[in-house]
């Protein structure tokens, strides 16, 4: 094995008398470096084991999210909603202009509230549709 700057230094500066304790100590100190070195890549290995990620062949089952948010604003937030106030209120407890407020506050607020884009580059899910967890 070659000798690094830095023990060729150490080696030569020395007398022979203390030349063997140097050879012993560098010995000593390429046996750590080499344990060392195992265990930060059995580590990485396992933190790797650990951490997949996306597998192969696996199945992507698409959701329809966005689908989901349209039919919640069409049923009870658009102008002509499906179900009519008292079903809101029933619903929710509330009134849908109180609803409005709290969920903007949140939004504005609070990040968790805030419709944002996944891993995949997909919109997640909107405040409107996170929201009814504030109330239940």
């Amino acid at each position: 094995m070659e000798l690094t700057p830095c023990e060729k230094f150490l080696l030569s500066d020395s007398s022979d008398s203390d030349d063997s304790d140097v050879e012993t100590m560098l010995a000593t100190f390429r046996q750590q470096t080499l344990v060392m070195a195992l265990a930060v890549k059995e580590h990485e290995d396992e933190y790797r084991k650990r951490r997949r990620g996306s597998t192969v062949g696996r199945l992507c089952i698409s959701r329809n999210r966005h689908l989901g948010n349209e039919m919640l604003m069409q049923d009870y937030f658009s102008e002509n909603p499906t179900y009519p106030a008292h079903l809101f209120r029933r619903r929710y407890r509330m009134r849908r202009s109180l609803f409005v407020k709290i969920v903007e506050a949140c939004e504005a607020n609070y990040r968790y509230f805030t419709q944002r884009r996944n891993a995949a580059g997909l919109k997640g899910f909107s405040a409107i549709k996170k929201s009814p967890q504030l109330c239940g």
